[in-house]
């Protein structure tokens, strides 16, 4: 065990900003949620619609899973906000257990402290300690949120806000121990992370299957599910915590076991990223494409399914709005007035438009890993001008960005006519979504603007993204100002049938621009690598 207090600082000092910007924007949705809730749901007549729209949409059912009865503000916040929230935090568990863990042998950073005299355990212990402290930052957190939102909102107890914190800290400690197994199995980062995404997948899929045909017992076998067996501010049942605490030591016990019978820098099973068979790379352009092929594909499918859920929820929305004059109010507060169509499809889109930066975001920030992994240099002594390197990473993540704009925007806009009849449903799903690309074009310039200048911080651009969030899903809801609202990514569109406010999309295209000219005039110019 000896340094494994050093190396949790080191993980601590590493991803500090990664792990604030999580646990800011998550409590920032669980801060909000409950007010919101209140003012949109003051009684149970005006809930009638959402249990309603919960029972009767298969959608909705694929997607939230059933509402409990009998359906109070506190489960309504647990089953909506609550379930996304807790969702974010398996993911959570699951990516920064793979980049702790496996990320930092692949960098060298295991061997360099086992060197230094770091204890057999250290390189595990260090990192599941850090995880798991993580996560329950945000629980402790989450749950101070919510018994605050207790002491205002009737319908929301304080034990129901603890069991619900609870219940997040130990569906991401499951994950988390999963995650440690997977380590140990696997070699590369890659297929770790991508494993765990799977395995992420395969819970949910569960849960969908236990909800939508009665097999209930199923639930045990999903955290995903948990919160149906718990019902957080109903019945408030911590069997299930139990059990998903008793999994958690379990798998990692295996972990441990399976750690202690492999070497450093080793995995117990064959490693699944590497072939035998040699391709031609026809310059640094196909060499990105065939090294990204496998993200990519992941991230098309889980779009294009995500937006055919929600999309396929339109119409039974619809209804709920119109028998809800404060579910109207706060959609409309959201994407600012118009018909119903229109603010559903404009919502679909902001939130689609939202995954694209994301994977955009990623993708972009692969030349920094790339670069500190010794990538970048390898290229550049193949006789590749840092321009031509430049630009085929600007290419690379701006054509996958797009590729999934016309994906998704044409997945809305298959599903959105039945949806949405005679509401030019289709023209606005184009619209509303491909008009979003030149914020996506914005987020680039300002990613790769850091990239070129100052690679060490590029991980900061998150907090574009982060805000834009901020403003666009929860700005209309505390009422800020509209030219605070506009600072935002995300939400500027071409409108259908009206006059359309061309500025902030100008000013978008052109922050895009002078990022990405700023990110080649910087790498022109600083040494390489830098971080």
């Amino acid at each position: 065990m000896h340094g494994a207090v050093v190396l949790l600082r080191v993980l601590t000092r590493r991803r500090r900003r990664v792990a604030a910007v999580w646990l800011l924007v998550l409590w920032a949705f669980v801060a909000v949620a409950p007010p919101s809730y209140e003012r949109t749901y003051p009684d149970a007549a005006s809930r009638r619609a959402v249990i309603d729209l919960a029972t009767a949409s298969p959608a909705m059912s694929v997607l939230m899973g059933r509402l409990p009865s009998p359906g109070n503000l506190g489960q309504v916040f647990a089953w909506e906000t609550g379930a996304y929230v807790l969702w974010c935090a398996a993911l959570l568990a699951v990516v920064l257990t793979a980049s702790a863990t496996r990320g930092e042998e692949d960098s060298g950073l295991v061997e360099l402290t086992r060197g230094a005299g770091a204890g057999r355990w250290a390189p595990l212990v260090a990192p599941a300690a850090w995880v798991a402290a993580l996560l329950t930052v945000l629980s402790v957190g989450t749950g101070l949120l919510l018994t605050a939102a207790a002491l205002t909102v009737a319908e929301m107890t304080v034990a129901g806000a603890w069991v619900y914190a609870a219940q997040l800290l130990v569906v991401g400690l499951v994950f988390e121990a999963v995650m440690l197994v997977l380590a140990q199995l696997f070699r590369e980062p890659t297929a770790v992370r991508g494993a765990g995404l799977l395995g992420f997948a395969v819970a949910f899929a569960l849960r969908v299957v236990a909800d939508t045909t009665g097999t209930s017992w199923l639930r045990w076998f999903t955290p995903l599910a948990w919160r149906d067996l718990v019902d957080p501010y109903g019945a408030n049942d911590g069997g299930a915590l139990v059990v998903g605490l008793g999994v958690a030591t379990a798998a990692g016990g295996l972990a441990a076991l399976l750690h202690h019978r492999r070497d450093t820098g080793a995995a117990l099973l064959p490693e699944l990223t590497a072939s035998r068979r040699r391709r031609r790379v026809r310059g640094p352009l196909d060499l990105l494409v065939r090294l990204g092929a496998r993200s990519a594909m992941w991230w098309l499918v889980s779009l294009s399914v995500l937006t055919v859920l929600f999309t396929g929820m339109g119409a039974a929305m619809g209804d709920a709005l119109r028998a809800s004059e404060q579910a109207a109010a706060a959609l409309a507060a959201l994407t600012g007035p118009g018909s119903i169509a229109a603010t559903y499809l404009l919502l679909v889109a902001e939130f689609n438009v939202l995954l694209v930066v994301v994977a955009v975001v990623l993708r972009a920030l692969g030349a920094v890993t790339d670069e500190r992994g010794g990538l970048t240099e390898m290229v550049l002594a193949q006789g590749v001008s840092r321009s031509r390197w430049y630009w085929a990473r600007v290419i690379d993540a701006a054509a996958l960005g797009a590729v999934m704009l016309v994906v998704t925007a044409g997945a809305t806009a298959a599903v959105a006519g039945s949806q949405f009849p005679g509401e030019q449903a289709a023209q606005r799903a184009w619209t509303y979504t491909l008009s979003q690309g030149v914020g996506m074009l914005a987020v680039l310039g300002a990613v790769f603007a850091l990239v070129g200048l100052a690679p060490r911080l590029a991980g900061t651009s998150w907090a574009v993204v982060a805000w834009s969030v901020f403003t666009v899903f929860l700005g209309g809801l505390l009422d800020l100002p509209r030219w605070l609202l506009g600072v935002s990514v995300l939400g500027h569109v071409v409108e259908v049938g009206a006059p359309t406010a061309w500025g902030p999309l100008v000013a978008q295209g052109a922050v895009g621009v002078l990022g990405l000219l700023l990110g080649w005039w910087g790498l022109r110019r600083r040494p390489v690598p830098s971080v």
